[in-house]
């Protein structure tokens, strides 16, 4: 994740242009209306909202949370602490957030958030999960669901003479359907931070937001299994045929097992538009200190320069596991043709607020309270799904111990 320093740098750079230049030229150079100080305080009724760019975006979404969190989740309370940020701060996005309270409604109990708010969020995924990143096709969902065609069988096509009757052409297709799983966040936050009226707070909510999204999807995406309610990964999506098992450990059978990987997608004509590997820290590790018979390093400079294995690139996921197997030091590789990987979106997000509320530190393996934190509890909800355009777009191999020494 990006540091904190370096984010407020940014608004600060962002908010003296603003001061000095004036609105029109802070615009041109990237900065909102709404980080103006001295202005109206008022939208502008042609362009209600500018979104945030570069490091600025999400604070927003994360200031609307903050406030409702200040509120202690009541609506109105929370139009209120907006209302006071705004006089104090001028910041246009403090009026919007306190007609945004106005007109919010409710999903199960959550506040659903401003649209243009939770899209920035949505957006700053895309650079935090490794199946983003690496070229995962994101599609709208704006009804919860989506069916559409996809190719089981190829088409065939022949040459014929004059007056001959073409021949059928044999096409065999199926449905990729999603549907909306709800997906939530919990973010616990310093009750300190909470009537801080300052961007600091915004930024370290917005930070932890999109981490705890992001993680849970990007691990959801590769090899959830479907089950209570949660989306089908990558490793239950792919065919039977394409999960293998590595050759050995020498350099030739790495090349031979990384070489088996490639020509099975070729193989099953899939067009490679945006293949990429996902690989576990220790996976990268071996890779790159593997070396010939000369004490040459085969694989480490093209990595290290370029990113790419065998001329494909490639991405590290700490979130895949590498404790596997019987053994328990087993991990997977995935090549994946991305392009052929969709996501689908509702676009909305809804956020509930857990005064001192109990939740789950992974990191302590336990469950903690937030009254002996004096923390508030964050819930955020989502709604998206996965699906594979075709189940020979994507290779696993498991059973991997390499590096496992």
């Amino acid at each position: 994740m990006p540091k904190i320093t370096i984010e407020q740098e940014a608004f600060d750079s962002a908010l003296a242009q603003a001061k000095a230049q004036g609105l029109a030229e802070a615009r041109t150079n990237g900065a909102p209306n709404f980080l103006v100080q001295g202005g109206t305080g008022k939208s502008n009724s042609a362009s209600p909202y500018t979104p945030f760019t570069d490091n600025l975006k999400g604070l927003p979404f994360a200031r609307f949370t903050r406030c409702l969190a200040a509120a202690r989740g009541d609506v109105r309370e929370a139009k209120s602490i907006a209302e006071k940020w705004a006089k104090k701060s001028r910041l246009e996005v403090d009026t919007l957030i306190a007609k945004a309270m106005t007109e919010t409604s409710f999903d199960d109990g959550g506040a659903l958030v401003f649209e243009q708010f939770s899209g920035e969020v949505i957006e700053l995924l895309r650079g935090t999960s490794v199946v983003r990143k690496a070229g995962a096709r994101v599609i709208p969902m704006p009804k919860g669901n989506i069916s559409m065609p996809k190719l089981v069988g190829g088409a065939v096509s022949y040459f014929i003479g004059e007056s001959e009757n073409a021949k059928p052409s044999g096409i065999k297709t199926s449905r990729l359907s999603m549907s909306a799983k709800k997906q939530m966040g919990i973010v616990p936050i310093s009750n300190d931070l909470l009537e801080d009226d300052g961007p600091q707070a915004d930024v370290i909510v917005r930070d932890d937001l999109v981490a705890a999204v992001g993680e849970r999807e990007e691990l959801a995406f590769l090899r959830s299994d479907g089950a209570e309610n949660t989306p089908t990964g990558v490793r239950y999506l792919v065919h039977e045929d394409h999960v293998i098992q590595p050759l050995g450990s020498t350099l030739d059978q790495v090349r031979a097992t990384l070489s088996k990987a490639i020509r099975l997608l070729k193989t099953a004509k899939i067009p490679m538009v945006k293949p990429a590997w996902v690989i576990t820290p220790r996976t990268e590790e071996f890779l790159m200190n593997l070396a010939d018979g000369n004490g040459n390093l085969v694989f480490d400079k093209d990595m290290s320069d370029n990113e790419k294995l065998r001329r494909i690139p490639f991405f590290v996921s700490n979130l895949l596991p590498e404790d596997l197997g019987v053994g328990g030091n087993e991990a997977e590789i995935y090549l994946v043709d991305w392009a052929q990987f969709l996501i689908g979106e509702t676009g909305s997000m809804s956020v509930k607020v857990f005064e001192n509320g109990t939740y789950y530190d992974p990191s302590l393996g336990a469950v903690v309270s937030g009254v002996s934190r004096d923390e508030t509890v964050i819930q955020t909800r989502s709604r998206v799904d996965c699906g594979l355009r075709h189940d020979k777009a994507a290779v696993v191999i498991d059973h991997v111990t390499w590096g496992d020494n």
